[in-house]
């Protein structure tokens, strides 16, 4: 009969986690950026990662100044077309309230007349007219 030893399982994952595995890595940070660069580096509450740059909003306002009958889906099509620079319908949409040029909605609104002069017929059910309570 053999003999089986018994090795932890911590022992290899403390091999690979040990600072001299990892003394190479940690060296190329410490020299790129100093101390600093071991720090955790989490974006702020301020930082949008997908925000329009300011001169691309520039640009957009440019062409909805210019083109004022767009709607914002129109313009994100024309803006991602002639500027080679993709931007959402509901960045456009953003940008455009944040300025105040949204416009209303071109519909027009009909009201039923009072009265149209037509008189109801009574309903019926099942062929035989009902009476009103």
């Amino acid at each position: 009969m053999q003999a089986i030893s018994v090795v932890p399982f911590w022992q290899p994952w403390s091999a690979l986690t040990s600072p001299a595995s990892l003394s190479g890595l940690t060296s190329v940070w410490e020299h790129s950026a100093g101390n600093q660069g071991l720090e955790d580096k989490r974006p702020g509450p301020n930082h949008a990662w997908n925000r329009v740059p300011e001169d691309v909003q520039t640009r957009i306002i440019d062409l909805v100044l210019d083109r004022p009958e767009l709607a914002p889906r129109e313009l994100a099509v024309t803006f991602t077309d002639t500027q080679d620079y993709f931007v959402s319908e509901s960045s456009a949409y953003r940008l455009l309230k944040a300025h105040d040029l949204i416009t209303s909605p071109a519909f027009i609104v009909i009201k039923a007349p009072v009265s149209s002069g037509i008189k109801q017929q009574p309903s019926t059910s099942c062929g035989k007219q009902t009476s009103p309570i």
